[in-house]
């Protein structure tokens, strides 16, 4: 090594005797390869949710991603911006911050509202705001759990309003973190939209697309064995029913089944919720309710209401007043086997 190929500040860490600092590693080709499923993931499902929530066509693709940290942030990244503290659990786990220009969230939450947010953010564009970025977090977080056969839980984003410093909200990482730029157009909406991954959550991800990967192959592999091995002689099994008597071979009636088992969980406690009806409204229409206002459901004055059981039909009743309280009658039910299914 040459004295030319040496920076001042390895001359003169090799003065003082330190070991000189080590260049930041390169994104890998897997981070590379990440990077691109992820951000795809989430550009599709925020263009998917702006769509459905604003009534007109958005999109979102990633323009660039490099590598970053606490010291260089506040120099890329100048402005006043509204920043999102995102937090995964579950098979994916780490922190991730996603940042978008004051200007742009103003005009976001404006258009959530239907022009009711004002130039600056108060508790009502801070809603809409949020509304907004839950329902996208939300809907790529199905799809990127769907994507690696898992269970990922994303707490609620925590909002800061003109940070005062991006390095203090900044994910923990002992490496570098990624800087994702996506360029993000959604009616008045035109601009950048950043996203700061730190390599642990990015690992992570990686780790969790191995383990499906692996999981899948195990399974052609299993297949592919059970293909090979001989013919086993099969009969379809004979279970007695739960309600009663069943008839074996030959035509004898088979003893009815003892269902007292059920006596050990009887004294379960069970949540009975009745439903009158349901419907869809735009956040837009919800933050417009009022005292007095009225929303139509879905079910006919008349109709049965459902009766769930832990969210789970149980029966079908009609509404009634006894005394000064609301009750409902029971007008059909399942059978002890379906409401037992039901139950699981």
């Amino acid at each position: 090594m040459t004295a030319e190929a040496l920076s001042q500040e390895e001359i003169d860490a090799l003065l003082r005797g330190e070991t000189p600092p080590q260049p930041p590693a390169a994104i890998t080709p897997e981070e590379e390869n990440t990077i691109k499923e992820y951000s795809h993931t989430v550009s599709q499902a925020g263009c998917e949710v702006l769509s459905t929530l604003l009534g007109e066509s958005a999109n979102a693709v990633l323009g660039e991603f490099k590598e970053t940290d606490s010291k260089t942030i506040g120099h890329e990244l100048q402005g006043d911006f509204v920043a999102v503290e995102m937090n995964y659990k579950g098979m994916v786990q780490g922190k991730s911050l996603l940042i978008m220009s004051e200007e742009n969230a103003l005009k976001l939450a404006a258009q959530m509202t239907g022009g009711g947010a004002g130039q600056e953010f108060g508790d009502l564009e801070e809603s809409a705001f949020g509304e907004a970025i839950q329902s996208i977090l939300s809907s790529s977080n199905t799809t990127l759990a769907q994507k690696l056969g898992g269970e990922i839980q994303l707490d609620p984003p925590e909002i800061t309003v003109k940070p005062p410093n991006l390095a203090d909200l900044m994910p923990a990482s002992s490496e570098r973190s990624i800087l994702l730029s996506y360029d993000l157009e959604s009616g008045a909406v035109k601009g950048p939209l950043y996203q700061i991954i730190p390599r642990n959550l990015l690992h992570s991800i990686v780790s969790a697309a191995s383990n499906e990967t692996s999981t899948a192959i195990n399974e052609v592999e299993r297949q592919t064995i059970q293909s090979k091995s001989p013919p086993v002689m099969e009969a379809p099994a004979k279970f007695a029913s739960m309600s009663g008597e069943s008839t074996e071979a030959g035509g004898r009636q088979a003893p009815r089944v003892n269902i007292s088992n059920l006596d050990l969980i009887l004294d379960i406690q069970l949540e009975v919720t009745v439903e009158l009806g349901r419907t869809h409204r735009k956040i837009r229409d919800v933050l417009e309710l009022g005292p007095g206002s009225v929303v139509e459901l879905d079910c006919l004055a008349g109709e049965p209401v459902d009766i769930l059981v832990n969210d789970k039909l149980f029966a079908k009743g009609e509404v009634v007043v006894i005394d000064e309280n609301f009750g409902v009658r029971i007008t059909d039910i399942l059978t002890i086997e379906e409401r037992i299914e039901a139950l699981k």
